[in-house]
């Protein structure tokens, strides 16, 4: 069943600190009492209404930006009509202001005040699942104001969420603060302020008030209407944007609640990173196999055609210096050597008759990575000869004694 619990206007609350309660049933009142939060009967669903006198509504204008951006600005918005640090002050955004356009109504309330009614509810169990203002509790019509009179105290609401306290000392008048809201509503640049209605509620047993003092004073084009108060005002109060339980303040039900409406988009990234992962953890498996038979053929290959080798390191390394190995064993030239003796016979063909003649001999050697180098060596060449030697060649002349070297490696020259 559901609970509405009135939280009293006090400055801190203990454990024997009672509140107005009322458990209803199908929308009807079944048990209305005044007991501590313990004594209480249990509910499936609390309400708490927080009492008018601790809230500040505001008229402010906010930038057209979205909700979720306007929200992150409330506090800064009203900052210059706060008498307190805007650092502890919890507002929310009733509605649309209908004083002037971009205007928003914001409830204001201290939230180390929220804090302690919270806590004090949470000793005895008891975790709302929204809080309201008390004049949220009251349905609000187009162009009708509401007047809630009850003994010397009262408050005004308007269509567009707004409410103020009254001081209703003597109900035979309207009180001053509702003739100083309407002047300020005939005064908006937008004039959908001014109401066309004004509902007065006030107790059945209130002798005082008088109707034909409050038109006189508020004038004849507003029409009034006497109500008696409704013991439990059918309002939809549950409404979000009349809800303080947001944010910080949002009960963890809810938070789960937002948790679970998210989990199955955290369920799909999960799969999404697990089935990436695993393409990528095999496709390395696949190419580390693929290596390693590939290095397994390389090592088989090579002990078959080389049974005698007892170390192998690296089989491609070791197969290509064995078989460069075999072919100067068996005089099996390279293509280098090839290359560099056709280079050694052009250079002989351009070479005067007297230079070549002068060759003694012609020698080729290896080095381990496989390059060949080619030594042609002169003997008692002159100076013009050695010139048109040098001139003719692009190798290196070293001279050695009576001997000159033309050294061919590597590019043909």
């Amino acid at each position: 069943m559901p609970r509405t619990i009135f939280i009293p206007d006090l400055d801190s609350f203990a454990a024997h600190t009672e509140a107005r309660y009322v458990v209803t049933t199908a929308g009807k009142p079944v048990i209305q009492d005044k007991a501590a939060c313990a004594a209480m009967p249990p509910a499936d669903d609390t309400l708490i209404v927080i009492p008018l006198a601790r809230i500040a509504f505001i008229d402010a204008r906010l930038p057209r930006v979205s909700a979720a951006k306007r929200a992150q600005l409330v506090n800064f918005a009203i900052e210059d009509k706060l008498t307190i640090d805007p650092a502890t002050v919890h507002a929310i955004i009733i509605g649309e202001s209908l004083t002037a356009a971009d205007h928003h109504i914001i409830a204001a309330i201290s939230s180390v005040w929220l804090i302690d009614v919270l806590h004090w509810l949470q000793q005895a169990g008891i975790t709302p699942t929204a809080a309201i203002a008390e004049s949220a509790r009251y349905a609000r019509q187009p162009g009708e104001w509401r007047v809630v009179l009850d003994g010397r105290h009262g408050m005004v609401i308007r269509p567009d969420g707004l409410a103020a306290t009254l001081d209703a000392d003597n109900c035979a008048t309207p009180p001053f603060q509702l003739l100083l809201a309407l002047n300020e509503a005939v005064a908006a640049e937008s004039g959908r302020a001014t109401p066309a209605t004004i509902r007065v509620h006030s107790p059945p047993d209130e002798p005082g008030l008088d109707l034909a003092r409050w038109r006189q004073q508020i004038g004849e084009h507003i029409t009034l209407i006497a109500e008696p108060t409704p013991t439990m005002p059918a309002a939809d109060i549950h409404a979000g944007s009349n809800n303080f339980l947001l944010g910080s303040f949002l009960p963890a039900s809810r938070s789960a609640s937002a948790i679970n409406v998210l989990k199955p988009a955290w369920i799909l990234v999960f799969v999404i990173i697990f089935l990436h992962v695993l393409f990528v953890g095999v496709d390395a498996w696949r190419l580390d196999h693929t290596r390693k038979n590939i290095e397994t053929s390389m090592r088989q290959i090579f002990q078959s055609s080389f049974p005698e080798a007892t170390a192998i390191v690296d089989p491609a390394l070791q197969m290509s210096r064995n078989l460069a190995r075999i072919k100067t064993e068996r005089g099996i030239a390279s293509d280098e050597l090839r290359d560099l003796l056709a280079v050694a016979a052009g250079v002989t063909q351009r070479l005067p008759a007297d230079v070549a003649g002068s060759m003694t001999n012609v020698s080729a050697s290896a080095t381990i990575a496989d390059s060949h180098t080619l030594t042609m060596t002169f003997k008692k060449l002159t100076a013009e000869q050695r010139a048109t030697l040098q001139a003719a060649t692009n190798g290196r002349l070293v001279r050695s004694g009576e001997m000159d070297q033309l050294i061919l490696s590597g590019a043909r020259p």
